[in-house]
């Protein structure tokens, strides 16, 4: 199985790593409820990631989060629970 992504110009990983700038407050809490709605998404399906790090979180220029990477990603069989929080993404 193959999976196409969207082009992403950078990921967490080179955002956290780059000196002398200053990430605002209101972009940081952006990115983080973003990746939490990805993560509960996921969770929702029944679909566990098992090798999320900053590597695997793109980013765009309008901080919008998209998840990569599902090489050791697993399904689980049962649900892990039918209350799924409804996440907004119009930050």
């Amino acid at each position: 199985m193959f999976m196409v992504l969207d082009y992403v110009e950078s990921d967490l990983k080179r955002v956290m790593s780059q000196e002398n700038v200053a990430v605002p407050q209101f972009t940081i809490a952006k990115i983080l409820y973003n990746f939490l709605c990805s993560l509960n998404f996921m969770h929702s399906a029944n679909v566990v990631h098992r090798d999320i790090k900053p590597a695997n979180i793109l980013l765009d220029h309008h901080c919008n989060v998209q998840i990569c990477d599902f090489g050791l990603s697993r399904t689980l069989p049962n649900p892990l629970g039918s209350s799924m929080i409804k996440c907004r993404v119009n930050l």
